[in-house]
């Protein structure tokens, strides 16, 4: 085997390790892209034709740190940290003969401390004309805004600083086609995904 196909093979073997390690290697620019995932669920049983529920997601710092434990990285070494994706998904649609569909828009606010200020709410993601049917079959794209994305990459940044962001997701509807009623009532699990990336800077006595 002569040396070029060697290296081929060996940096073939390298990428996949780093794709099944669920980070991306730069080793041009000596940093490493590390994605990972938040999902937050929300719960619907709706017998009136609206929708106006909220949930919690406060577990960025779990999930980077987690992340960055994996691939022997400290907190220090991240250089940054930014939203790179949004998607929601229906993994129990009504078991109504029909379909359902939404159109409104989910907001998202801020609290790190439980008991403290809530900080005013941006909106973060448009849905329009979604049926709930073609939603479970994959995740959606969401049609992002920019002043919810703005919201969450300033709670991100906020974790280089030993922060632990604590932000609020909140859906509302302003139309449901056929309205939910007591005889024909709504219910279903919307689970909404915002995916982050961190920038880790590959230094001497890291991986």
């Amino acid at each position: 085997m002569n040396k070029a196909m060697l290296k081929i093979i060996i940096l073939s073997a390298i990428s996949a390790l780093a794709l099944m390690s669920g980070c991306l290697y730069d080793p041009p620019s000596g940093t490493v892209v590390i994605t990972e995932k938040v999902v937050c669920q929300f719960d619907e049983y709706r017998t009136i034709p609206t929708i106006g529920s909220a949930v919690v997601a406060d577990d960025f710092k779990e999930k980077l740190m987690s992340a960055l434990e994996r691939q022997h990285f400290k907190l220090e070494d991240v250089q940054t940290i930014t939203m790179v994706s949004g998607a929601y998904k229906v993994s129990k649609p009504s078991t109504a003969p029909h379909d359902w569909v939404i159109t409104g828009t989910v907001s998202i606010s801020r609290q790190d401390d439980p008991n403290g200020p809530v900080t005013s709410a941006s909106p973060f993601i448009n849905v329009f004309d979604q049926s709930l049917r073609a939603a479970k079959s994959r995740p959606v794209r969401a049609n992002l805004n920019t002043e919810g994305v703005a919201l969450v990459n300033r709670a991100l940044a906020g974790l280089l600083e030993g922060m632990d962001p604590r932000l609020i997701i909140t859906m509302n509807s302003s139309s449901i086609v056929p309205p939910p009623s007591t005889a024909d009532p709504l219910e279903f699990k919307w689970l909404a995904e915002v995916t982050f990336q961190a920038v880790v800077k590959v230094g001497q006595g890291t991986k």
